[in-house]
């Protein structure tokens, strides 16, 4: 990075590239964090990525099964309160390490940590990798589970480069924080917009709120102190700001609502199954391991709602005497229809005689998805299918549980 570039063009210098550009794992594969956690949030919302209806304007059922695995993955991998211990190194230290079990619990207790342990084991089942944002304030530890859809950090190393949380605040939670600078806060209010994703796409119509970046990471020690004698000093840092204008059109009017040096970046990246490319920052959770599962799931369920809705009783015939009569409305049961001679009434053949294939060819498919993400059929509560040996069912069972076995 440019020494003479501003916290305000480097955050939109990485958003941009956050949202638009692909990383080269290999020859043949690209990856997007950014694609790839959209098509998350779509899945777990039983939507898809090309609209609810098709081409012809008719409705695309959502067959899912991915939140059935993430549940199950939840359930072998969560974390409780109860399993937080405080072990002794020695004999000696045996009281010691009694009395911080408790005062442990009597914090966790206190700050509601059993809500964070459950939403922290929930991020990762789904996306494979969860941030945590972990602030020491002294007096007290603030922690929360960061939403994988307001970070944009490096794709390949987490670590390797600053991180940028964007979030909303209303006027009154904006001039209420104790740790932003007042005037520039009054300063800002000027920039009220409505809620945006990381496109700059409109969330809702819901207008009053300020549009925020927040930074960590190294950079030259001048961002602070704007002195060019600290341009070749790089430290660790934060800035929060808010931003007008585009740094594209020249136009970028900066408000610092707070900055300085840090320890550490307050950001921890966690996997439930790290990449095994050694490519990507992130791991792949239970949605995107039935990504292409879920896709034909849902084709061939499509296929089959066309098919079935395609299925009418139909008649057909040459005599212009029943032109205008409705089968479904005028003609009621035992009525005698009278035809011309040699023109009878016939019956289309809208007969689908290949529904058990499709549906034959979606149950492989669903047998693939619980095969890709370690959820057999014992795990999610169903009946063993006759002819499959209990045993078989339960070494699926154990295996699957080892999967999440904390290394």
């Amino acid at each position: 990075m440019e020494n003479t570039k501003t916290i305000g063009s480097i955050i939109q210098e990485i958003e941009n590239d956050y949202t638009s550009q692909k990383t080269k794992i290999s020859e043949h594969v690209e990856f997007s964090q950014f694609d790839n956690v959209n098509r998350i949030e779509a899945y777990l919302a039983s939507q898809h990525m090309s609209g609810p209806v098709d081409a012809k304007g008719r409705e695309k059922p959502f067959y899912n099964i991915v939140i059935s695995a993430v549940n199950i993955w939840y359930r072998a991998t969560k974390r409780r309160l109860a399993d937080i211990k405080v072990r002794a190194d020695k004999e000696g230290n045996v009281l010691a390490a009694y009395m911080a079990t408790v005062l442990l619990k009597n914090w966790a207790n206190k700050t509601q940590f059993e809500s964070f342990l459950t939403q922290w084991g929930m991020t990762l089942a789904s996306y494979g990798s969860a941030v945590t944002k972990w602030i020491d304030r002294g007096d007290e530890l603030e922690y929360s589970v960061m939403k994988w859809v307001n970070i944009l950090s490096d794709t390949i190393d987490f670590y390797a480069n600053p991180v940028v949380e964007k979030f909303y605040l209303t006027p009154a939670e904006l001039m209420n924080h104790p740790g932003y600078d007042r005037k520039v806060a009054k300063d800002l209010l000027d920039a009220i917009t409505t809620r945006q994703n990381l496109r700059h796409e409109q969330v809702d119509n819901k207008t009053g709120f300020v549009e925020i970046y927040e930074i960590h990471g190294v950079f030259p020690l001048s961002l602070i102190t704007g002195n060019d004698s600290d341009d070749k000093e790089y430290v660790q840092q934060m800035h929060i700001v808010g931003m007008l204008g585009s740094n594209a059109n020249k136009d970028l009017e900066e408000f610092t609502l707070a900055s300085g040096r840090e320890d550490k970046s307050p950001y921890i990246l966690t996997s439930l199954l790290p990449d095994a490319t050694g490519q990507r920052a992130t791991g792949k959770g239970a949605v995107e391991l039935l990504f292409d599962a879920q896709w034909m799931k849902n084709h061939t369920i499509k296929l089959t709602k066309d098919k079935l809705d395609l299925a009418k009783t139909i008649f057909q015939t040459s005599d212009g005497s029943f032109v205008g009569k409705n089968a479904t409305t005028n003609i009621d049961n035992g009525d005698i229809l009278i035809t011309e001679i040699n023109q009878p009434l016939t019956e289309v053949n809208t007969t689908q005689t290949d529904i058990n294939a499709l549906k034959m060819y979606g149950d492989d498919w669903n047998q693939l998805s619980q095969s890709l993400s370690s959820t057999p059929e014992a795990m999610r509560g169903g009946d063993i299918k006759s002819g499959t040996a209990y045993r078989t069912q339960q070494l699926a069972v154990n295996e699957s549980s080892s999967l999440f076995e904390e290394k």
